[in-house]
């Protein structure tokens, strides 16, 4: 499966990490990072992944659990239709797990307190993570036209699976 940057407009072939100006990769980097599946890796992205903004919120909305940076493949669905069939506006990219929740940058807020299905995907898992969620806070990126969206995992089975996941990582 060819997965296209959540982050790449096809309408402007332009990417919409930048909100300083207009950042139109080059030939090379769209081909690999931006419609050849290769976002997660994606030079331009690592570099705003960072923790702003989770400053900002308030203690009772911030995970206590520890963060694990992780940059996985994630469909996001607010009705109850597959999760597999969601478009273009469910797409989604981890910026971390923890044991009981997902940090996700997309490109369309999410509601505070709505309860949504998610599906991670790794290309070293043999099958994605399926699961239920609550959004707990949702805020627009300072330096993008993107969202970050807290998501407190509220089934067992998905969480146990998130919690093997963390634990391949750290190997």
């Amino acid at each position: 499966m060819n997965l296209v940057c959540p982050s790449w407009s096809f309408s402007t072939r332009s990417c919409l990490l930048s909100t300083d100006g207009l950042y139109l990769p080059v030939a090379d980097h769209v081909s690999l990072y931006c419609e050849g599946g290769g976002y997660l890796f994606c030079p331009q992205a690592a570099g705003l992944n960072t923790e702003q903004g989770a400053k900002n919120r308030p203690l009772s909305e911030r995970r206590k659990s520890r963060r694990t940076a992780a940059r996985l493949f994630a469909r996001i669905s607010d009705t109850p239709q597959s999760i597999d069939h969601v478009g273009a506006e469910g797409a989604a990219i981890t910026v971390d797990l923890s044991n009981q929740g997902v940090r996700v940058e997309l490109c369309s807020p999410l509601t505070e307190g709505t309860e949504i299905r998610f599906s991670l995907e790794d290309e070293s898992a043999s099958s994605p993570v399926h699961g239920t969620g609550q959004v707990k806070w949702c805020c627009p990126m300072e330096n993008a036209a993107l969202f970050h969206a807290g998501i407190m995992v509220i089934d067992r089975i998905s969480a146990s699976e998130i919690r093997q996941r963390i634990a391949q990582i750290h190997g």
